[in-house]
């Protein structure tokens, strides 16, 4: 019971942050942005994970990648 609400919820999560990058470059094209815009945009929803993941390879690189795997991290 508890996990099959997990799963809905993670579910319904992924599903509204996947379909926000499309929908972001559909209305700005919409409100005549340039491409360059458009791209700005679009590159921007790396950014983040990328920073996430240099940090994430920083730690696991000083304390092995053992904990994080099994503390799911």
């Amino acid at each position: 019971m508890v996990l099959r609400n997990v799963l809905i919820i993670v579910l319904g999560f992924q599903i509204v942050i996947n379909a926000t990058r499309p929908i972001l470059t559909l209305s700005a094209y919409e409100m005549n942005a340039s491409m360059l815009e458009i791209g700005i945009l679009t590159a921007s929803f790396a950014a983040l994970p990328l920073l996430i993941a240099i940090q994430a390879g920083k730690i696991a690189d000083k304390i092995g990648t053992v904990f994080p795997s099994l503390s799911g991290c």
